[in-house]
């Protein structure tokens, strides 16, 4: 990772290989051999997977994962090749930090660190996950919450696992949270988000509370306009906002962002 850069990734490596699925979501996946993942598909299973900074930048980090498994052997055999196969996403962190993204070098890295942990749980001299960081490491170094604001109004978050045991069987979380909106509990209180004036505000309120400004700017100032068109109308005699809204909108700086949860 690249801490003054604010970008990482994190490696899981599997030299045996393991089962794979993939739920691909959002409007801008930058995703890697995910398709391989398809029940239709020849692949049965992979050898790591990367989670990784540097958006679509950041693929070139399981590159270097592929060349350091190939190395000890760990792939797909095909006569004298080896392949391994190796799967991940990334995510936008491209304005935290100085402009900088995951390599090749970086990639190869996490995947020996991987690999030597992996090796300690197999001897016994360490436990499994138990030289995991979490925070701002890896693949959490650039990751924020609340970006529907202004850029400096994004709370940071970061990399985070979770594991729970029932006899032999172990399952693991492990994610890294980039979220554009805020994160809640089970309650619905805010945990992590946009901040307004050192508090968290509803991410669609914030939002909303934007573009009202923005219309003001590109219609009419504080919404005194005379004339009005179908579609967007910000005449006075037609403002259909609430009037809670409508103050808001006519303040100035930070006020501007009301909560809308």
């Amino acid at each position: 990772m690249t801490k003054p850069a604010g970008t990482g990734c994190t490696v899981v490596v599997a030299p045996h290989g393991a089962i794979c699925g993939v739920d691909v979501r959002g409007g801008g996946p930058a995703t890697r051999e995910t398709d391989l993942l398809k029940p239709e598909n020849m692949v049965e299973s992979v050898h790591a997977v990367v989670l990784s900074g540097g958006s679509a930048f950041g693929l070139e980090a399981s590159c270097g994962v592929m060349d350091v498994l190939s190395e000890k052997g760990i792939g797909f055999r095909l006569a004298d090749a080896c392949i391994p196969i190796v799967t991940g996403a990334c995510l936008f962190d491209v304005l935290v930090g100085k402009n900088a993204h995951p390599d090749k070098a970086m990639g190869a890295k996490a995947a020996r660190s991987a690999l030597e942990s992996f090796a300690a749980a197999k001897d016994g001299t360490a436990g499994f996950g138990s030289s995991l960081e979490q925070g701002n490491v890896g693949a959490g170094c650039g990751a924020t919450v609340g970006k529907m604001g202004r850029p400096e109004q994004a709370m940071k978050s970061g990399f985070g696992c979770s594991c729970l045991c029932q006899g032999d069987v172990v399952v693991a979380a492990l994610v890294a949270v980039n979220a554009l909106g805020n994160v809640c509990d089970r309650a619905g209180s805010w945990l992590a988000g946009c901040q307004v004036n050192g508090r968290i505000r509803s991410a669609r309120g914030v939002f909303r509370s934007g573009f009202f400004r923005w219309a003001s700017r590109c219609f009419g100032h504080g919404g005194r306009k005379s004339s009005c068109r179908r579609g967007w109308c910000h005449a006075e005699h037609h403002d259909r906002r609430r009037p809670h809204e409508r103050q808001i909108d006519e303040g100035s700086g930070d006020e501007g962002f009301f909560d809308d949860a």
